[in-house]
C-alpha cells in the first residue's frame, strides 16, 4: 500500500508531477475563461433584456415599433 503513494520510478514521479502541474494550469485557465464568459454573457443577457423591454414598451405605446 505504501508503494502506491510514493512511486519508486523517478520517471513515473516526473510524469505524475508534470500531469499535476498541467492539470492545475488547465483548471486555472478554465476558471478564468468561465468567469470571462459568465461576465460577457450576463452583460449580453442584460442588454438583450433591456432592448426587449424598450421594444415592448415602444411597441405597446404606439402601433409602430422603433
Amino acid at each position: 500500500m505504501s508503494r502506491a503513494s510514493a512511486p519508486s520510478h523517478p520517471g513515473l514521479a516526473a510524469i505524475l508531477g508534470f500531469l499535476a502541474v498541467a492539470f492545475f494550469i488547465l483548471s486555472v485557465v478554465l476558471m478564468l475563461l468561465r468567469e470571462i464568459a459568465a461576465s460577457l454573457l450576463s452583460g449580453l443577457f442584460g442588454l438583450v433584456l433591456l432592448s426587449a423591454a424598450v421594444n415592448m414598451a415602444g411597441g405597446v405605446g404606439s402601433g409602430e415599433g422603433a
